[in-house]
């Protein structure tokens, strides 16, 4: 079953946007939403960059439980509420 993700934050630090996050809600048919929380960081070092990359996913309850800068957990309990069209 196709999966429908929802970008409710996006971090870009560095310069050159170098380091980016992405934190989305993704809804796959009956199950429970997840979060996932994507990254990409370029670590520039004296010879050649590395790019450090990933992605996680975590339940609505361990997302909620997490340390986070002012307005993510706002932002994801919008974007939630939105996507079970209780908005």
């Amino acid at each position: 079953m196709p999966e429908n993700k929802i970008e409710f934050d996006k971090r870009v630090k560095g310069g050159l946007s170098e380091n980016e996050d992405w934190w989305r809600i993704v809804i796959s048919g009956d199950n429970p939403p997840l979060i996932e929380h994507q990254w990409s960081y370029i670590k520039a070092g004296p010879s050649i960059p590395v790019n450090e990359s990933g992605t996680k996913r975590y339940s609505i309850d361990e997302f909620r439980a997490m340390s986070h800068p002012q307005g993510r957990l706002e932002k994801m309990e919008a974007a939630l509420k939105a996507s079970q069209g209780v908005a």
